[in-house]
């Protein structure tokens, strides 16, 4: 929508048509209108994850999201599982090749049996959500990514959450799964969603809004995250249970923020041994946050469920944007689910925003 609102003013402008007050006061409208309304609908990720202990057919599990106090419109979710260095009688190649989701998934809300249910039986995990695997799945064994899902699979209604109330997924390892859903691997689903803040309107931000939109022209702008003291996110050490934490700087004019490209380890080799969707096998887990108060989540999620589709286009892109006050920034804490294998891994990690001034 973006795109199109400012082409539609710049070829307009462009060809000279008439009432040129007129046309700029409708776009500066425009823009103001949107920014209001990144103020005031705010993306979230809830996810529910589980552990496939013995990953046979038939084996079953049941995770929940965790229980947020305002209610949410969720739009759309993925999978992923996580891919260890080593999978069983597989080669680590055609590991990481594999879609590792073998499932058939059932959702529930948990608000009982007073409103619709989302399904009553079983379905396939794809037909559902989004196979993160299919974003960055190889293909005739040549290296080359990007050949799966171009974007989520989103629903054809959205589905609303009342506060406190949860998703429950229910799954069932499916036959065929065989050595590529390794016993003791994860899987995690998560969900986009927006929230809706109702507080009173900041007068005076507004006004900033309105003067900034009259004074300048929108134009992009890419923001990215850095940990202390490095130019990437970095890790204090290789192994097990590490932790780090990430900021932007701070931003020099209002800003739209679209969505985000996360590359981990991405120079570690096309199809290294054990290749997640990141490039890392070490499965990173985030939460981010806004100097200005609002979290994207409750709990650290996995941040490789929404996998990118090409190196064209390899952003996931936020299910409404997000607006970020002048002088704010964005933050995040980082830990990992698996061990960090080598020093790539431990300092060759971006995460990067991409934003438009309002």
């Amino acid at each position: 929508m973006i795109f199109e609102e400012t082409y539609d003013y710049l070829f307009n402008e462009l060809v000279g048509s008439a009432n040129v007050s007129t046309r700029s006061r409708d776009y500066q409208r425009k823009r103001l209108s949107r920014a209001l309304l990144a103020r005031s609908v705010r993306p979230y990720l809830l996810e529910a994850s589980w552990i496939n202990v013995a990953a046979t057919v038939g084996e079953a599990n049941i995770a929940s999201t965790q229980g947020v106090t305002n209610p949410l419109i969720v739009l759309d979710g993925a999978i992923r599982t996580s891919a260890p260095a080593a999978i069983g009688g597989v080669t680590a190649q055609q590991g990481s090749q594999a879609d590792r989701n073998s499932f058939e998934l059932q959702l529930f809300r948990t608000a009982g049996n007073s409103r619709v249910q989302l399904m009553e039986r079983f379905i396939k995990d794809e037909h559902l959500l989004t196979p993160a695997q299919a974003a960055i799945r190889p293909y005739i064994f040549n290296g080359r990514l990007g050949q799966g899902a171009p974007y989520p699979l989103t629903w054809p209604v959205p589905m609303r959450l009342m506060p406190n109330e949860l998703i429950q997924v229910k799954s069932q390892v499916l036959s065929g799964a065989g050595t590529l859903l390794p016993a003791g691997s994860s899987t995690f689903c998560q969900f986009r969603a927006v929230m809706t803040d109702n507080k009173t309107e900041d007068d005076a931000l507004i006004a900033d809004l309105q003067t900034q939109i009259a004074m300048q022209p929108r134009r992009p702008i890419i923001l990215q995250m850095y940990s202390d003291n490095a130019k990437s996110i970095t890790f204090p050490a290789t192994g097990l249970l590490q932790r780090t934490t990430a900021k932007t700087r701070e931003a020099d004019s209002h800003l739209l923020v679209l969505g985000y490209a996360a590359l981990f380890a991405r120079s570690a080799g096309l199809i290294a041994t054990g290749m997640s969707e990141l490039g890392t096998t070490c499965s990173p887990k985030w939460r981010l946050h806004s100097s200005n108060g609002h979290a994207f989540s409750k709990e650290e999620v996995d941040i490789a469920c929404y996998g990118y589709a090409s190196p064209g286009s390899f952003w996931t892109e936020f299910p409404n944007a997000f607006l970020l006050p002048k002088g704010s920034s964005l933050s995040a804490s980082f830990s990992t689910l698996d061990a960090i294998a080598d020093a790539t891994e431990q300092r060759d990690n971006y995460v990067l925003f991409r934003c438009v001034t309002v």
